[in-house]
């Protein structure tokens, strides 16, 4: 399986498709501290999970978070204030 992957540069062995997944994930990264800037504690929001109903809710934290803590990005135009 690896040698066709290789053979056929896909998957993690094609070097295009690693860098634009990077430069994707860094330009999510600057959204998410822009938003966290422009945010601050007591600011109201709105909370939207996949298959659940959008919640308001009032901010109590800024910051990073273990990964294995389940986490909500929020952004800037979510804000109510």
């Amino acid at each position: 399986m690896r040698s066709f992957l290789e053979q056929n540069k896909l998957g993690k062995y094609n070097a295009e498709e690693v860098k634009q997944k990077e430069e994707v994930k860094r330009q999510e990264l600057e959204v998410d501290e822009m938003a966290a800037k422009a945010t601050k504690v007591g600011d109201r929001c709105e909370v939207r999970v996949p298959g659940q109903p959008v919640r308001k809710a009032t901010v109590m934290f800024i910051g990073k978070v273990p990964k294995r803590y389940f986490i909500l990005t929020m952004h800037p135009h979510y804000v109510l204030n």
